[in-house]
Formats: C-alpha cells, sequence, structure tokens
C-alpha cells in the first residue's frame, strides 16, 4: 500500500467506501478523513479523526521504513496485518470515540502506531 496522500490510493479508498455503501444500503456513513503524524511511543495516544462519529475502520501506515499496517475497527484493538516483525499481534488501546482514535500499546509502540519519530499516515472511515 502506498502513502495515502497519492491520489490514486485516496480515491481507491473513497471507491470502496462507495462499494459498502451501494452493498449494504447505508447512507449513514460519515466519509472518509486521513491525516497524519509522528509517534512519540504515549500509551494509548488520542488522534483526532474529524469524522464526528465512531470509525468503522482506521488504517494506519508507517511510512519511515516503508512498512507496518495496523487496523482499528471500531473496537479496543489494534491489528498488525502487514511489514516485519508481529503480523498477526492484536492490541489493546483505547475505543475510539466520535473525536479520537487511539495508538500506542504500552508493551509493543512499534506495532501499535506510535513508534517515536516515526512519520505515520492514517484513513479512517466513519
Amino acid at each position: 500500500m502506498g502513502s495515502l496522500n497519492n491520489p490514486v490510493n485516496a480515491a481507491a479508498l473513497i471507491a470502496a467506501h462507495a462499494a459498502v455503501t451501494a452493498t449494504h444500503g447505508s447512507t449513514a456513513l460519515a466519509g472518509v478523513k486521513s491525516g497524519g503524524y509522528t509517534g512519540n511511543d504515549a500509551v494509548n495516544w488520542a488522534i483526532p479523526h474529524g469524522l464526528g462519529v465512531v470509525p468503522s475502520l482506521v488504517i494506519i501506515q508507517e511510512l519511515s521504513n516503508a512498512c507496518g499496517i495496523a487496523h482499528i475497527v471500531a473496537t479496543a484493538f489494534i491489528y498488525y496485518v502487514a511489514g516485519a516483525g508481529a503480523v498477526g499481534s492484536v492490541l489493546a488501546v483505547t475505543t475510539p470515540d466520535a473525536t479520537n482514535f487511539y495508538v500506542g500499546n504500552a508493551t509493543a509502540q512499534s506495532y501499535s502506531g506510535n513508534s517515536s519519530a516515526r512519520s505515520y499516515r492514517w484513513a479512517a472511515v466513519g
């Protein structure tokens, strides 16, 4: 997966969102928002997403080493799904809310989206 600020990737996310809406008949989705941050090793660090609703999915990509993708699926866990290391890890964090999603598990910062000084991009679907 390339950078989420790439227009092609943003278009793919929007198309996927439209397909889900068409398939499931939902019009209650708040849309897709994206952004970036630099990790700081904090536990349960709040990242504002701007959706105004609890996101149903957040995708986080570490850019510093061009690897590492984690998903948060409207629960209090980060699922580390790609990259080097602990692929398949399920790491507890604070449950996302209508304002923030949270990164940084106390025992595995590098696999939970908040390693110090590393750059991250994210996309949230509401």
